[in-house]
């Protein structure tokens, strides 16, 4: 995605890239990536499905100029990608809103700022 935070209007631009294997090689195996904006309680705003070509995919949504703030995110898959479950679909939160005041609400409820995953050295032995 082109930037963390957006304001109702903006254009989200984003790229895609499809890869397999260990050496994560660019695949042409799915034909088509479905990215799916969502608010954040998982309502469907809009949908797209987009041709892959090389391995790649670029894309965007158009945010409506009264696009109530607040947190949305993009979930992206292929068909292949459904097969594993939503654990394997690429999702990427983002804010839209004024930047100033999501820094300030970060700055207030300090949590937002901790790591997902805490491992201790121990656990991983």
């Amino acid at each position: 995605m082109d930037k963390p935070h957006y304001a109702p209007g903006d254009t989200i631009w984003f790229k895609g890239y499809l890869t397999i294997g260990s050496k994560h090689e660019l695949s042409a195996l799915s034909g088509a990536v479905y990215a799916d904006l969502l608010d954040d309680h998982d309502q469907l705003i809009r949908s797209l499905k987009l041709p892959v070509g090389a391995g790649m995919v670029a894309g965007n949504f158009i945010l409506n100029d009264d696009q109530p703030e607040g947190s949305y995110h993009i979930r992206a898959y292929t068909r292949w990608m459904q097969n594993a479950g939503p654990d394997y679909f690429f999702n990427k939160s983002f804010n839209v809103g004024d930047p100033a005041k999501a820094e300030k609400k970060k700055k207030r409820h300090p949590h937002h700022n901790k790591p997902m995953y805490n491992f201790s050295p121990k656990a991983a032995i």
